[in-house]
């Protein structure tokens, strides 16, 4: 949910109270109900209309961090993030000595070699990950600067075996190609006024060559967008 009815989550002092101190009780009171039942808990969170609004705010809401008017737009964690990308372009990440297409959210040792984990602000465990995170809450400048020109991305985007590479091998028109990465970074495809604009855009390729520049820069800004880096 972005924050916690107590935040942080471990300081429960009286001096600290929860946003909603008869929810939290009525949470607590149903958990033991249900026998202690975590995944029971979990649904009964998921499933909430709380749970299901989306980042954006309303007039006079914008600032509200505390109550759950919108949901809390967050950066993914190193590792979900890391996979993501994988996903879309196709081009999996190798991390250390193990399988290529290792997942890296089963990663259980934080030291196991991985520029991009490194990039993308993992937790090394050397210092407070609550530091860390906050860290990579602000977007890190390594970070930053490798999703606005770095190889982190542009390697992927490139790549000859790439999902991309693939497409265009196969003659996928742009359109086609433009309702693939939509829906595979952001789980829809694209509107109306997005698919007009892509279609304008790639009408004014002169060449082949230039065709395809356009469409890696179109996976760039795809890959490079609040709706693909964060949870909202």
């Amino acid at each position: 949910m972005g924050r916690g009815l107590v935040e942080p989550a471990d300081d429960l002092r009286a001096t600290n109270p929860a946003t909603h101190p008869a929810l939290l009780d009525r949470l607590a009171s149903d958990f033991v109900e249900h026998g202690y039942n975590i995944r029971h808990t979990l649904k009964l969170i998921t499933s909430s209309t709380t749970y299901a609004r989306t980042a954006r705010s309303l007039p006079g809401n914008q600032s509200d961090e505390r109550f759950y008017s919108h949901a809390l737009a967050r950066p993914l964690p190193p590792a979900v993030l890391a996979d993501a990308l994988a996903d879309v372009t196709g081009v999996a990440d190798r991390y250390g000595e193990l399988p290529l297409g290792t997942r890296a959210v089963t990663l259980f040792d934080p030291k196991i070699p991985s520029q991009a984990l490194d990039i993308l602000g993992r937790c090394s465990r050397e210092e407070s990950c609550e530091t860390t995170a906050a860290t990579v809450s602000s977007g890190g400048l390594a970070r930053k600067l490798h999703f606005v020109n770095g190889p982190l991305i542009n390697r992927k985007i490139t790549a000859a075996g790439g999902r991309l590479a693939k497409l265009i091998a196969a003659s996928q028109s742009p359109d086609d190609i433009v309702e693939e990465f939509y829906l595979r970074a952001l789980g829809r495809t694209p509107s109306d006024a997005e698919r007009t604009f892509w279609r304008r855009e790639f009408t004014a390729a002169k060449t082949d060559q230039h065709r395809r520049e356009m469409l890696e820069d179109f996976l760039w800004s795809l890959l490079t967008s609040r709706g693909f880096v964060t949870n909202h």
